[in-house]
């Protein structure tokens, strides 16, 4: 758990620091503080959870790699960048989640913090891979979603400038999925998806098809927002998925 918690915190944190592609005009200073927030991130959680000089050194070196693979080549122009930075941080995500968490040689200090609290009673290590899971769901996964959409329809996609709400709406959505499955309640995780699809679906409803030569606005809309929504939703729960099997083990 703490090893990808600290991957996680720290991939989630340089992606909210770094600028979105449209941003800003030079990003790349962002992007270099970013990269550099990348290991000095691993480092504190590491340290935090008290981890082993190997482990955290491990922990380190696949985090700053994956990290700055992700930074960089998720904003390069060209067409097999994109596809690599996201296999190299689904290697990286799905790599940590597969290996064994080493033992703290000592009580970590976090967890001495956490001990005396009578509001959390959690371990530290879980309690790193919850925060670091839902911090992963704001920016990086807002990033996900656009790199999938990009693949459905860039004419739609170029359009979304007009519509920023949806920057604020995935990560909100997200995070509320996450937050109530993972307290137990998932009836009202499955009402949030419900009361998102029969919003989606006046919008379907509204296509222009004006210009026959292409589909419908509405079909293309109903594509568009099907992947977007879906995948969202399924990083949120796949997410509720890693914590659950991390505390049952």
């Amino acid at each position: 758990m703490g090893v990808l918690g600290t991957w996680a915190l720290a991939v989630g944190i340089a992606d909210l620091l770094a600028p979105r592609e449209d941003g800003v005009r030079d990003p790349r200073p962002r992007l270099i503080a970013a990269t550099v927030a990348v290991p000095l991130l691993a480092l504190v959680s590491a340290a935090a959870l008290g981890m082993a000089s190997g482990a955290a050194l491990w922990v380190l070196v696949v985090t700053t790699v994956s990290g700055g693979v992700w930074l960089w080549l998720g904003r390069a122009p060209q067409p097999w960048a994109v596809p690599v930075a996201l296999t190299v941080l689904a290697v990286a995500f799905v790599g940590l989640l597969a290996s064994p968490d080493p033992a703290a040689p000592t009580v970590p200090p976090l967890g001495r913090w956490l001990a005396p609290s009578p509001f959390l009673g959690i371990d530290a290590e879980l309690l790193v891979l919850i925060v670091g899971l839902a911090v992963l769901q704001i920016a990086t996964g807002n990033r996900i979603v656009r790199m999938a959409l990009g693949q459905v329809e860039q004419g739609l996609l170029d359009q979304e400038a007009q519509l920023k709400g949806g920057r604020v709406i995935g990560p909100l959505e997200r995070l509320l999925i996450f937050g109530l499955a993972t307290g137990g309640q998932l009836v009202a995780a499955g009402l949030v998806v419900a009361a998102k699809s029969l919003l989606r679906f006046g919008e379907l409803r509204r296509g222009d098809g004006t210009d026959t030569r292409q589909p419908p606005r509405a079909e293309l809309m109903s594509e568009y927002l099907l992947v977007g929504s879906l995948l969202s939703w399924t990083l949120a729960f796949a997410a509720v998925a890693v914590v659950a099997v991390s505390a049952a083990g």
